[in-house]
């Protein structure tokens, strides 16, 4: 026969250990590099770019930042979690968007339509923007376009 505080007793315990695991995994991250929010919105010539995908690229190696981009163009990134930011310091930047095609959640064979940018955005040898991550909140807001940049 069991003792009525026998449940409460478990039941407690219980309780505290998830308040506990909770308390010591569910904060800022303590380990790594430090990151800092960056949000920002993407337009091409003038115009908000509707979807598609930003990426930081750290100019040290460190682990790079992503952020989707919404349908006003705006973006948030995040490094280990979402929207916690990007590694202080400077990064290249890439953006990558592509058309909607038909059928293209096929993991084994994905779909991919054409870019919506000039590709030498999406390529980190060739894409010529830059951002420089600073510890507080960062606003990057990229501009895009599609006239060819002509070499001197």
């Amino acid at each position: 026969m069991r003792r009525p505080g026998f449940l409460l007793t478990i039941s407690s315990t219980w309780l505290l250990s998830l308040s506990l695991t909770c308390w010591s995994g569910c904060g800022p991250r303590s380990d790594g590099p430090p990151t800092a929010p960056v949000t920002g919105k993407v337009t091409l010539d003038g115009k908000p770019l509707p979807s598609g995908w930003v990426y930081f690229d750290p100019a040290d190696g460190r682990r790079l930042a992503k952020g989707q981009i919404q349908p006003d163009g705006s973006f948030s990134l995040g490094t280990f979690e979402e929207n916690d930011g990007a590694v202080i310091g400077r990064h290249g930047v890439m953006v990558v968007a592509r058309k909607e095609v038909e059928g293209g959640n096929d993991l084994l064979e994905p779909k991919v339509g054409p870019s919506l940018i000039p590709e030498y955005y999406g390529d980190i040898g060739t894409s010529t923007l830059t951002f420089e991550v600073a510890p507080g909140d960062n606003i990057a807001n990229l501009e895009l376009s599609t006239r060819v940049k002509r070499s001197r």
